[in-house]
């Protein structure tokens, strides 16, 4: 009966067509419906998804063994089909399998949630909804996982007052990965602009020409190489600072 109803909801227009991605499992974690949204962002389809076990399709990343990915939506869904509530992850690591590298993977991060599917009036499956959060800091994820820590690893949506926690969270997750992006280009910048000054200086004093004209001179090589003109001056500038025949200590 459990099975008729999900396969059901995979004919649902609402849930076929919603722009929010979404899956539903049981509760033995077997995949039952997947919308369409869910299998663009996870790159799978209905053939490789549906009754498969959720964690032989996401199995854990062997090359990042502390990413706790699968144990924690195992951990939220289960206590979302406990519990009869909404079970939130706020931002979770989960890398997802390489479709065209098979064997390797690629790194996600996630703001998942649970939600118990009631078939009369009994949670008999999960229905997880999950949003894509691109690239956070490091900043913002310690900021995150304290708050998670403070929470107990997740929390129920009906715990947070109904309030929209979940968009205000998201915001302050993008907005501090933002800045974080934002300063580390900035400290590139400044570096690579020093740098850039220094290979100047070496190409002023090689060739007792201006600064312009030494700047013309490192722009060439950086055309003619194909090289970033960073990359150019760093080579320039470790080239100078360790001279190949200069005698060791």
């Amino acid at each position: 009966m459990i099975a008729k109803e999900l396969q059901e909801l995979r004919r649902d227009e609402a849930f076929q067509h919603s722009p929010r991605p979404m899956a539903v499992w049981d509760e033995e974690f077997v995949i039952r419906a997947a919308n369409a949204a869910y299998l663009e962002l996870t790159a799978q389809t209905e053939g490789s998804l549906l009754s498969r076990v959720l964690f032989e399709v996401y199995p854990e990343n062997p090359d990042d063994p502390e990413n706790d990915g699968p144990a924690a939506i195992r951990r939220s869904s289960l206590a979302a089909l406990s519990e009869g509530r909404t079970h939130h992850l706020l931002l979770q690591r989960y890398d997802i399998p390489d479709p065209a590298h098979p064997g390797t993977f690629l790194p996600r991060w996630w703001a998942p949630m649970n939600e118990p599917l009631l078939i009369d009036g009994v949670p008999a499956a999960v229905l997880n909804h999950v949003v894509r959060v691109q690239d956070p800091t490091p900043h913002a994820v310690r900021t995150v996982d304290q708050l998670k820590e403070a929470l107990g690893g997740g929390c129920f949506l009906d715990d947070l007052s109904r309030d929209p926690r979940f968009e205000e969270l998201l915001t302050v997750v993008q907005g501090l990965s933002t800045l974080g992006r934002e300063v580390d280009q900035l400290q590139e910048a400044l570096l690579s602009r020093a740098t850039i000054d220094q290979a100047k200086g070496i190409v002023m004093a090689s060739r007792h020409c201006s600064p312009d004209e030494a700047f013309r001179v490192l722009v060439k090589l950086s055309n003619d190489t194909n090289v970033r003109l960073a990359e150019v001056a760093r080579a320039l500038v470790y080239q100078a600072e360790h001279p190949r025949g200069a005698p060791r200590g």
